[in-house]
């Protein structure tokens, strides 16, 4: 009997392993493409920051920022309802993953046929030409689905390939641009192909495997999920407003030459974002069924990973802000100079936002939809309050102050307004006074 129990407690430790180092090879693979990723993207996006010229760079800001708002429209919100059924219910995958691939599918080729009836009949000058053809990319979105089905799995190697080879191909075109002093409207048409080779050598991968999922969908999953999602599609909607929104104003309250020194500084700012989105969307599978073993264990993991959050954000906040000014001299050159003061206050807001990774996954896990919609709403209303009183005071500045406070609102004291939500309060402001620290301290001594 004690060999048996031998036995199978040496079994439950090999497939613990087993899981940790599926795990990390995940992370590895993920952070991988994102430090590929961000690399070229940074490297290709100062060249063009420097050729453009505020003004023109400005423009392709906009349009940029336009796209993104309706990227998650067309998304409904399903990303995180799809993984998260997909792992309590394996057996329904087939009919979730299809279901919500034809749900986009309509979506998105809707949103794109409103736009072009909304901006074809006023005329078509280079700013809305710009955004058609960036929005275009939305058609494509769709295809998309199949990065949760190798989410799932943690196959994020299928992903990282795909995605890496657009990268690339497109970085290339971009530098070709710039040294044959392409016009804008072929800038924006290189942008358009990367989602359209990367989704294409994502279907190439998932179409030469042999255990391709049943394309069966079913309108009553398809209820299920908007029923499940709408929340969360408000949630993402109010995110990317207050994250956007900014860009949007400022072309209206000053120029697009003020859009493109203020879109150079968040860059910067926002180009470390993807060091929490890689882990969380590594962990979260692990985090789901660390629930279901025990709820000391669930939120003893929650807690690290927002320790980490915090110092990593941190770290990277004091090294942008005291170097600030030479970042943006170096990278972009004199025209840009006024960005630093902007990457200065903006940098400040990453530490909240690597945070609202985490809380953000949790809400999902717990099926709390309806409080990530009034998290992201406080937030996008904090920021179009504040956008609409501090840009005409204090110009590019006052966007960067306001997008700090609303991601403040939103990511950290949004938490505390419900009783519950609080405790996700109280997690966050431990890791943000460094408990765990002054704990092992006052243990040592």
């Amino acid at each position: 009997m004690i060999k048996l129990l031998d036995l199978t407690k040496k079994i439950s430790l090999y497939k613990r392993d087993a899981d940790k180092a599926k795990i990390l090879k995940n992370i590895s693979w993920l952070f991988f493409d994102k430090f590929v990723s961000t690399f070229l993207s940074l490297l290709s996006g100062i060249l063009l920051v420097r050729y453009l010229g505020p003004d023109q760079f400005g423009v392709l800001s906009f349009s940029q920022s336009i796209f993104i708002m309706l990227t998650a429209i067309c998304k409904l919100g399903l990303d995180n309802i799809v993984v998260r059924e997909i792992v309590e219910n394996d057996k329904h995958q087939d009919s979730i993953i299809s279901s919500a691939f034809l749900m986009k599918s309509i979506l998105t080729l809707s949103t794109y046929c409103i736009l072009m009836l909304i901006v074809l009949p006023f005329g078509v000058s280079t700013p809305e030409k710009i955004t058609l053809i960036f929005c275009l990319g939305l058609i494509f979105q769709p295809i998309g689905i199949l990065d949760l089905f190798f989410q799932t799995r943690s196959l994020s190697k299928y992903l990282v390939i795909s995605k890496v080879i657009g990268v690339i191909i497109c970085s290339l075109l971009k530098f070709l641009c710039i040294y044959l002093e392409a016009s804008l409207t072929v800038i924006a048409l290189v942008f358009l192909l990367e989602p359209i080779i990367t989704f294409g050598v994502l279907g190439y991968i998932y179409f030469s495997r042999s255990n391709q999922l049943k394309w069966r969908p079913k309108l009553s999953f398809s209820k299920f999920l908007l029923k499940s999602s709408w929340l969360l599609l408000l949630s993402s909607m109010s995110v990317t407003l207050y994250l956007k929104v900014d860009v949007i104003m400022i072309k209206y309250f000053l120029s697009f030459s003020e859009v493109g020194i203020y879109s150079s500084a968040v860059r910067i700012s926002e180009g470390w974002y993807f060091i929490p989105q890689a882990m969380v969307i590594s962990l979260f599978p692990t985090i789901i069924k660390a629930k279901a073993e025990s709820l000391h264990k669930y939120y003893s993991q929650l807690q690290k990973l927002m320790n980490v959050m915090v110092w990593l954000s941190l770290f990277l906040a004091l090294i942008v802000f005291f170097t600030g000014d030479y970042i943006i001299h170096f990278l972009y050159g004199e025209k840009y100079q006024a960005a630093s003061s902007v990457l200065s206050i903006h940098i400040w807001s990453g530490i909240f936002v690597f945070l609202g990774f985490v809380s953000g996954r949790w809400l999902i896990i717990e099926r709390m939809e309806f409080y990530a919609f009034k998290r992201s709403f406080y937030g996008a209303l904090v920021n179009v309050v504040l956008n609409l009183i501090l840009i005409p005071q204090f110009g590019i500045n006052g966007a960067a102050i306001a997008t700090f406070f609303s991601m403040f609102t939103s990511m950290y004291l949004a938490f505390y307004i419900d009783r519950r939500t609080r405790h996700i309060f109280y997690m966050k402001t431990k890791s943000l006074l460094f408990h765990s620290l002054w704990k092992k301290l006052y243990q040592y001594k």
